[in-house]
């Protein structure tokens, strides 16, 4: 898959009947169903692509259940124009060089902001605490 090929999960709404519960107990009851320690015995057997998307099979029914009947297909992301330099060098699989700052202890920012400007030009993304 390539970069522009990436793509969206899009998750069901919360079960609000299994708040403050883990996912473990339906991934228990969903091996059970499917035949316990044999179903994995099953899985570990196939070739890596049956592997795969018998894997893949088991997630989507814990994660799109039947009561949702929603859209469990993945989208592609939308096609557009990089927004800044740094989505561009990501998008491209350029090395990115970021920088973050913490406050100056004083009120008095001109000396930080001075010394900022020295790096500008060689910072693709920053983030500045304050």
């Amino acid at each position: 898959m390539n970069r522009s090929e990436r793509l969206l999960e899009v998750l069901p709404p919360l079960d609000w009947s299994k708040v403050g519960t883990d996912t473990w107990t339906d991934g228990i009851q969903s091996i059970k169903s499917k035949g316990g320690l044999r179903a994995i015995w099953r899985g570990i057997k196939m070739n890596k692509t049956e592997r795969t998307a018998a894997i893949n099979r088991f997630f989507c029914e814990i994660r799109q259940p039947e009561w949702w009947q929603g859209d469990d297909q993945s989208h592609p992301a939308k096609e557009h124009e990089p927004v800044s330099s740094l989505e561009y060098k990501l998008k491209n699989g350029q090395f990115v060089f970021t920088v973050e700052v913490a406050p100056p202890l004083t009120a008095e920012t001109c000396k930080l902001e001075h010394k900022l400007e020295f790096l500008k030009p060689l910072v693709d993304a920053s983030q500045f605490y304050g």
